[in-house]
């Protein structure tokens, strides 16, 4: 498991979250590593129910829980999930465009929909559930999660070396603007691929299923919630400079809807240490 120190882009008041479940992350063996970020797992035993909220990432899962296995768009909006007694997921994250080419289509088509595994791989998808069923319940996610990359990788036989140099590009794209906060223009974007923004907003529909200005955005309500997270003194002005907004109120504004709290009010709970023990977010 990871330390405190690590980051937890995308998880609404870590401190609380990291009480009430432990997640660790699997790096996916090497072929599957142009495709895949990681596997991440999540357990729970929970005497009283709790609702997680996340800043969802431009990425698709693939996770299989005790009812089932479910592929998921990019959410555009607010997502949670209900922790209930006892249970376990193991979940595959996706790089951003990383699930085009297992798709066949464009990522748009699934954005904010949550799809069985057979609705988009067929017979395949509902083997590959029926058999994961038995590890989820028994709460042995780590142990399912070679399985899952064998299935992958038959999977990935039918790819072209274009589809997965497609993917590459626009992942290393998506990181890019999410590890550097000075990325916030679309046409700034664009110049450095050589396309137009029409080409790129094409492209970013396409393989990752939103737009690109959604991507910087999301990418600044992260920075601003992790910068939080981590504590110190933040001059509210110089941050909303620094990230591209018009103004501070405009930062406000933005976290705000994507939080459903204001900066200084999230602030106030999840500027403390986590625990030393949990993991950060999947």
């Amino acid at each position: 498991m990871r330390s405190p120190d690590d980051d937890t882009r995308g998880v609404v008041n870590p401190t609380e979250a990291f009480r009430h479940f432990a997640l660790d992350r699997i790096e996916p063996r090497p072929s599957l590593r142009w495709a895949v970020e990681h596997f991440w797992s999540v357990a729970w035993d929970l005497d009283v129910p709790f609702e997680q909220r996340i800043v969802p990432h431009p990425s698709v899962y693939l996770t299989f829980e005790p009812d089932g296995a479910f592929i998921t768009g990019v959410a555009t909006g607010e997502w949670s999930r209900r922790l209930v007694g006892r249970g376990a997921t193991l979940g595959v994250k996706f790089r951003a465009g990383g699930f085009r080419p297992f798709l066949g289509r464009s990522v748009r088509t699934i954005t904010d929909h949550v799809l069985t595994v057979d609705e988009v791989f067929g017979r395949s998808g509902t083997a590959l559930a029926a058999h994961a069923a038995p590890f989820i319940v028994g709460g042995r996610c780590a142990e399912l999660v070679p399985v899952v990359e064998d299935w992958l990788v038959g999977l990935d036989l039918d790819h072209t070396d274009d589809q997965r140099r497609d993917a590459e590009l626009v992942s290393s794209v998506v990181e890019e603007i999410g590890l550097d906060p000075g990325v916030v223009r679309v046409g700034a974007v664009a110049d450095h691929l050589g396309v137009t923004t029409r080409q790129l907003q094409r492209i970013f529909a396409d393989h990752v299923g939103v737009n690109p200005k959604w991507v910087i955005d999301r990418a600044r309500v992260h920075e601003v919630g992790e910068r939080v997270r981590r504590g110190g003194e933040l001059r509210w002005a110089d941050l909303a400079v620094e990230l591209g907004y018009a103004d501070q109120a405009h930062l406000i504004r933005r976290f705000t809807e994507a939080v459903g709290e204001s900066p200084a009010r999230y602030a106030a709970k999840v500027a403390r240490p986590l625990p030393g023990s949990l993991d950060p977010q999947g």
